[in-house]
């Protein structure tokens, strides 16, 4: 008996993914919704907000994609800079400055 390649180890990882996705896309088309809206998660998501509990949570989460989005305009101004430092530094000067 052969052992195993990696190949043949990817083949049935991707064919067990490829079944799994058929099947849970049968569940999904075949079941009645309101199997699906059981836990009403737009409820519990609702209540959360208007009680005030995740108020912390979203002001952290907005303090941090305020400091990404300002990081990333500084250093897109510093990679700017040194673009057109290293094109001065490497240029050579054409006409009456050579």
């Amino acid at each position: 008996m052969e052992p195993i390649t990696v190949a043949e180890l990817l083949r049935m990882a991707s064919l067990m993914t490829a079944v799994y996705a058929a099947g849970a896309g049968l569940v999904l088309l075949l079941a009645p919704a309101e199997v699906w809206s059981w836990p009403h998660p737009v409820a519990a998501v609702r209540s959360a907000l208007e009680s005030g509990a995740v108020d912390l949570l979203l002001i952290a989460v907005a303090n941090v994609m305020f400091a990404a989005r300002a990081a990333a305009a500084v250093s897109r101004e510093f990679a700017r800079d040194v673009a057109a430092l290293f094109v001065l530094l490497t240029t050579s000067p054409k006409g009456e400055l050579a």
